[in-house]
């Protein structure tokens, strides 16, 4: 018995209508009960450093679709490469597939429109045959792509059948519409490149600049707008944002989309998706042969015409959004898959709804290694979010931990295999030296375990470690940084292209505005915040200082400053502590980092020290606290809904810590004090221990944030996509 029933072999980073298809195509196949799996392969005509597109991450999460580990050999009864560019070139890696049939889903025309090969049909059919013994089933997705094959040599191996691209009716949301402030809203959307805009001076005759019409435009990068200079008046343009075309064109009356004359469009998933919220759609003539009845055609000089008859008469509208709504619904529904299926392949040997005997494998015979490599770090917040990441992997993962932070022992402790190697500061070592100590041993590290990809936490990418992974080329390369910079830094930015994926967690205080973005201008992947342990398993007040063993009654402050590595935080800790412990009525916990290297006495019987990790499993137990404002310590207090003043570590190599303080403060979470002001040192502590009613305030603002905090997982699905990717041929 075969494993799967398809395995869908793709590119889970494309971009654009392929993508949001094989999205649906899967949903589809999951919905018909077929066995599914995704064998995810990279496609090197595209950059190196991407993302995993965000629809097709949804549809694997929701139908639980496994993603087959490089090392795991499957059967299928299909495979299904989803676009020409994965089998126009050879691969670095074997897909290990045992198909009995295997088909190409033709995305793109196999010429353009003046007949350049656009991918090698041949090539793919002959590769097919070396792989897996078989001849190859190209299905084309329209008729448009059927044409572009006729005289060529891989004219036979194309089905009679049209393996029409699919949508989900019932996740777009109907237009409304609705014309209410006098301009009739025509729109378009598309990638950000200008072949798929018409030129100039056809661009003005199809969207005119006239008072009737407002023309809304998703997908308008720089390129485009410097080529349509100057801008109309009543064209209204935003940046491409794949999540933002339901909304979009929900709003808009109409949709025309013309473009160059240089590109074909293989059908026009965009075309699809305006159809599927019911908009009337006005095309050039050559679509008809994709669209049929269910669009408005026109040339250039025609087009204004056809937005007038839309908006002067309603019941032309109407008709045209109900043409619109069935075109979708007839030839690009999700029903009917496993009829599609069984009509390329024959029927399925196990009758419909009987369950299959045999479960498909999940996971290797060998578990999949992953190298997490971690900064040194002022503190453990690089060895902390790896841990959130690796404890979140998926089942068939191995994360090795070779770190640079003097708390190895906590992932050695968290049961992963952990390496420690000191940080040339630590060990007083010249920088160039220690770069050339480190990219050996972390080579070495490499050789041995041989994993799949290597994660690395920290500021930046030491040339050590780029010096090893050149030694891999197999190897994935991942970059978990922050997002809060202080300033732009170039080598890092230019370091980061050579990494298949940056993540970056997102920060609750990144609405503060551009001063503080990275200006990145590769692709990066932003998750929800990552925390060590997620606010739900707190433990509660009572609970948490039973086992801490604090008094149940006492007013409790906790003081959380981090280990001093970099930042002098003595004399704000002195006056904090002395402050606090002027009030008889207060107890102080003060949390002493585990690679702090001053040792730290008690101050007073009132005064406990502890050194537990993670210590967020206990924060319940506070009224209030004192902390630092790094990373971890800010989100995990806030989402804890702790009362806390913030005091930032402004060292020229930290993160914008002052930020985070401020944006706290403003927000009514807590409060921001700077380390040498001792009079706001005072006032802050002051308001917390006699206002119990600013922090119950500041505590019903803080849960009300409605943040998710399970970036932890969305990182770990990433990382599970890059690991699992077969690489393409480096070249």
């Amino acid at each position: 018995m075969t494993d799967h029933d398809i395995v869908f072999v793709a590119d889970p980073c494309f971009p654009g209508g392929s993508s949001s298809s094989l999205a649906y195509e899967i949903k589809a196949a999951a919905r018909a009960g077929l066995r599914i799996a995704l064998r995810p392969i990279r496609a090197s005509r595209l950059a190196r450093r991407r993302i995993p597109n965000s629809k097709i991450s949804a549809a694997i999460s929701e139908t639980q679709t496994p993603v087959l580990p490089r090392n795991l050999e499957v059967s299928c009864r299909l495979a299904l490469y989803c676009h020409p560019y994965l089998l126009d070139e050879p691969l670095a890696g074997n897909p290990l597939l045992n198909p009995e049939h295997v088909g190409l889903i033709a995305h793109h025309p196999l010429v353009d429109r003046w007949g350049k090969p656009q991918y090698s049909a041949d090539r793919a059919i002959q590769l097919v045959r070396d792989l897996f013994g078989k001849d190859l089933k190209i299905l084309p997705v329209s008729e448009t792509v059927r044409k572009s094959f006729l005289g060529s040599k891989a004219a036979a191996a194309v089905s009679p059948s049209t393996w029409t691209n699919l949508i989900d009716l019932d996740e777009w949301p109907r237009a409304s519409r609705e014309c209410t402030n006098g301009a009739f809203k025509i729109g378009r959307h598309s990638r950000p490149d200008l072949l798929k805009w018409p030129s100039a001076e056809v661009a003005r005759t199809v969207y005119p600049e006239v008072a009737e019409y407002e023309f809304h435009m998703l997908g308008v990068g720089d390129e485009v707008r410097e080529a349509f200079t100057p801008w109309p008046m009543n064209w209204f343009a935003a940046p491409f944002d794949d999540q933002a075309a339901p909304r979009f064109l929900a709003t808009l009356d109409a949709y025309s989309y013309f473009h160059s004359e240089n590109w074909i469009e293989a059908l026009g998933y965009n075309i699809l998706e305006a159809m599927a919220v019911g908009l009337p759609v006005v095309l050039p003539p050559h679509f008809k042969e994709n669209f049929g009845s269910a669009a408005l055609y026109a040339n250039p000089v025609e087009a204004p015409g056809i937005y007038q008859r839309l908006a002067t008469d309603r019941a032309l509208a109407d008709q045209a959004s109900k043409a619109s709504l069935e075109f979708v619904k007839q030839k690009h529904g999700l029903v009917s898959y496993r009829e599609r299926f069984e009509a390329l392949v024959g029927q399925n040997p196990v009758p419909k709804g009987q369950p299959h005997l045999t479960p498909a494998p999940t996971h290797g015979p060998v578990p999949e290694r992953i190298l997490a490599v971690t900064s040194n770090g002022v503190g453990l917040g690089h060895l902390s979010r790896q841990l959130a990441i690796a404890d979140a992997m998926p089942l068939g993962f191995q994360t090795v931990f070779f770190t640079l932070s003097r708390a190895a022992k906590f992932a050695s402790n968290a049961g992963y295999v952990t390496e420690y190697r000191a940080f040339h500061r630590q060990v007083s070592a010249e920088t160039k030296n220690w770069n050339q100590w480190f990219a050996e041993e972390l080579a070495e590290a490499l050789a041995f375990y041989r994993p799949k990809a290597l994660v690395f936490d920290g500021n930046m990418p030491y040339q050590g470690l780029l010096d090893a992974m050149k030694g891999v080329p197999e190897l994935t390369r991942i970059w978990v940084r922050r997002g809060l910079w202080r300033r732009p830094d170039k080598t890092a930015l230019q370091r980061g292209r050579q990494f298949d994926l940056v993540i970056e967690p997102r920060e609750i205080a990144a609405i503060q505005g551009p001063a503080f973005e990275n200006h990145d201008t590769e692709p990066v992947l932003t998750t929800p915040p990552i925390l060590s342990v997620q606010p739900e398993n707190g433990l509660s007040r009572q609970t948490a200082r039973r086992v801490l063993g604090l008094d149940q009654e006492a007013n409790l402050a906790l003081v959380q400053l981090g280990a001093g590595s970099n930042f002098d935080m003595e004399p704000a800790r002195d006056r904090i502590l002395s402050t606090i412990l002027d009030k008889p009525s207060w107890q102080v916990v003060e949390l002493i980092s585990p690679v702090k290297l001053t040792q730290v006495e008690s101050l007073d019987a009132r005064h406990r020290l502890v050194s537990v990790f993670p210590f967020a499993t206990y924060l319940q137990a506070f009224d209030f606290a004192v902390s630092a404002c790094g990373y971890n310590s800010y989100h995990e207090n806030i989402s804890a809904a702790l009362p806390t003043i913030f005091v930032p570590n402004t060292a020229p190599e930290m993160d914008l810590q002052e930020a985070r303080a401020d944006y706290a403060a403003r927000c009514g979470w807590g409060l921001s004090a700077r380390c040498g002001d001792s009079y706001g040192l005072d006032f802050a502590l002051h308001q917390m221990m006699d206002r119990p009613d600013e922090r119950n305030s500041m505590r019903a603002r803080m849960q009300s944030i409605g943040q998710k905090f399970n970036g932890a997982e969305v990182a770990a699905r990433a990382i599970e996509f890059a690991a699992r990717t077969v690489p393409a041929e480096q070249r």
